[in-house]
Protein backbone atom coordinates (compact mmCIF):
# COMPACT_ATOMS: atom_id res chain seq x y z
CA UNK A 1 0.00 0.00 0.00
CA UNK A 2 2.79 2.38 0.55
CA UNK A 3 4.31 1.75 -2.64
CA UNK A 4 0.80 3.06 -4.62
CA UNK A 5 0.79 5.82 -2.55
CA UNK A 6 4.80 6.26 -2.39
CA UNK A 7 4.30 6.17 -6.46
CA UNK A 8 0.78 8.20 -6.48
CA UNK A 9 2.81 11.31 -4.41
CA UNK A 10 5.81 11.23 -6.74
CA UNK A 11 3.25 11.70 -10.07
CA UNK A 12 1.72 14.65 -7.86
CA UNK A 13 5.11 16.41 -7.40
CA UNK A 14 6.09 15.71 -11.15
CA UNK A 15 2.38 17.44 -12.18
CA UNK A 16 3.12 20.07 -9.85
CA UNK A 17 6.29 20.80 -11.59
CA UNK A 18 4.12 20.87 -15.19
CA UNK A 19 2.06 23.75 -13.84
CA UNK A 20 5.48 25.59 -12.75
CA UNK A 21 6.42 25.31 -16.56
CA UNK A 22 3.23 26.84 -17.13
CA UNK A 23 3.04 29.28 -15.01
CA UNK A 24 6.56 30.04 -15.66
CA UNK A 25 6.19 30.17 -19.60
CA UNK A 26 9.03 27.34 -19.79
CA UNK A 27 8.24 25.20 -23.03
CA UNK A 28 11.91 23.38 -22.64
CA UNK A 29 11.29 22.27 -19.11
CA UNK A 30 7.70 21.17 -20.19
CA UNK A 31 8.85 19.07 -22.81
CA UNK A 32 12.46 18.23 -21.64
CA UNK A 33 11.80 17.41 -18.09
CA UNK A 34 7.74 16.86 -17.12
CA UNK A 35 7.33 14.22 -20.23
CA UNK A 36 10.00 12.38 -19.80
CA UNK A 37 9.94 11.48 -16.05
CA UNK A 38 6.14 11.19 -16.21
CA UNK A 39 6.72 8.49 -19.11
CA UNK A 40 9.32 6.91 -16.98
CA UNK A 41 7.10 6.82 -13.72
CA UNK A 42 4.20 5.75 -15.15
CA UNK A 43 5.81 3.11 -17.84
CA UNK A 44 7.84 1.32 -14.58
CA UNK A 45 5.97 2.06 -11.10
CA UNK A 46 2.50 1.86 -12.65
CA UNK A 47 3.39 -1.26 -14.01
CA UNK A 48 4.48 -2.40 -10.73
CA UNK A 49 1.89 -1.16 -8.65
CA UNK A 50 -0.44 -2.75 -11.29
CA UNK A 51 1.60 -6.80 -10.80
CA UNK A 52 0.73 -5.48 -7.21
CA UNK A 53 -3.05 -5.34 -7.37
CA UNK A 54 -2.93 -8.54 -9.17
CA UNK A 55 -0.78 -10.13 -6.50
CA UNK A 56 -3.37 -8.88 -3.98
CA UNK A 57 -6.36 -10.19 -5.82
CA UNK A 58 -4.65 -13.70 -7.11
CA UNK A 59 -5.20 -16.43 -4.86
CA UNK A 60 -2.13 -18.28 -4.37
CA UNK A 61 -3.61 -20.62 -1.19
CA UNK A 62 -2.14 -23.51 -0.90
CA UNK A 63 0.31 -22.71 -3.89
CA UNK A 64 2.50 -20.29 -1.42
CA UNK A 65 5.32 -21.26 -3.32
CA UNK A 66 4.05 -20.25 -6.97
CA UNK A 67 3.47 -16.95 -6.64
CA UNK A 68 5.80 -14.61 -8.51
CA UNK A 69 7.74 -12.40 -7.42
CA UNK A 70 7.59 -8.78 -7.88
CA UNK A 71 11.35 -7.87 -7.09
CA UNK A 72 12.52 -10.12 -9.08
CA UNK A 73 10.05 -9.19 -11.94
CA UNK A 74 11.39 -5.56 -11.76
CA UNK A 75 15.08 -6.04 -11.82
CA UNK A 76 14.72 -8.46 -14.71
CA UNK A 77 12.90 -5.34 -16.68
CA UNK A 78 16.44 -3.76 -17.32
CA UNK A 79 18.93 -6.75 -16.98
CA UNK A 80 16.78 -9.11 -19.13
CA UNK A 81 14.47 -7.41 -21.19
CA UNK A 82 11.21 -8.35 -18.90
CA UNK A 83 12.59 -12.38 -19.39
CA UNK A 84 10.42 -14.55 -16.20
CA UNK A 85 11.81 -16.97 -14.34
CA UNK A 86 8.75 -19.26 -13.34
CA UNK A 87 5.84 -18.58 -13.37
CA UNK A 88 4.14 -14.70 -14.73
CA UNK A 89 1.60 -12.74 -13.21
CA UNK A 90 -1.16 -12.80 -15.74
CA UNK A 91 -2.52 -16.29 -15.90
CA UNK A 92 -0.77 -17.95 -13.39
CA UNK A 93 -3.44 -18.82 -11.47
CA UNK A 94 -4.48 -22.64 -12.87
CA UNK A 95 -6.72 -24.88 -10.94
CA UNK A 96 -5.66 -28.66 -10.22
Amino acid sequence: MSVIFGVSQMSLGICMKAFNSFTFKSKTDFFFEFVPQIILLTVLFGYMNLLIIIKWLSNFTGQESNAPSIINTMINIPLKGGFINGSPFIGSSETN
